[in-house]
């Protein structure tokens, strides 16, 4: 094989890292992710094992060794951190419009709370909360709400969301469920 090829896969593999973080983070989400993440990291591994293992016979190819040995390191790095560098950057980009979007729901309160304590709706495209999910529950308790901006569905019982709420006392542990993490007054990180 040539040189070119060697070149094209070792920036191929680079770019797959570079992008995984924020691909599965904000586009997909649930079982889908699972099998793309599995076959994903499948096709990104053996491409950078493939270039060090048949570019090992030549000592010239010393920047594509190094290229793909940083590649290695970054997508280690990636994997055990990207989800939570990208929940950080995710709750910075989205936050105000988060805020925004709760402001106007509890100003109109003329939602379907009827006999209901939680509805649950899709949060409209054109308010670019940028999310694989978009899905939005809301829960009321006497004057208390409950947020949760979904980021990912999970597959059967797992799932990770923004939850806020108004009043951070009245929601202990046992009423939420999975893992609780704050971020910022009012905010917290969930997930299961």
């Amino acid at each position: 094989m040539n040189r070119r090829i060697y070149k094209i896969l070792s920036i191929i593999a680079l770019l797959m890292i570079i992008v995984q973080a924020p691909l599965f983070h904000f586009y997909i989400t649930g079982l889908l992710s699972g099998i793309l993440y599995f076959l994903y990291i499948i096709i990104g591994v053996l491409t950078v094992f493939f270039v060090l293992f048949m570019t090992k016979k030549y000592k010239s190819f010393t920047f594509y060794k190094l290229l793909n040995f940083v590649t290695l390191i970054l997508g280690v790095f990636v994997f055990f951190q990207g989800s939570a560098l990208m929940n950080k950057i995710d709750f910075k980009i989205n936050r105000e419009k988060r805020e925004n979007l709760v402001k106007s729901i509890i100003q109109k309160e003329d939602l379907s709370f009827k006999n209901d304590t939680a509805w649950t709706q899709t949060i409209d495209k054109s308010l670019n909360i940028i999310s694989s999910s978009n899905r939005l529950l809301v829960t009321k308790k006497n004057t208390n709400y409950k947020f949760q901006f979904y980021i990912d569905d999970g597959f059967l019982d797992h799932f990770s969301a923004f939850l806020y709420t108004n009043n951070p006392e009245i929601y202990s542990d046992e009423m939420i469920i999975g893992k609780k993490e704050k971020i910022e007054n009012n905010w917290f990180y969930i997930y299961n």
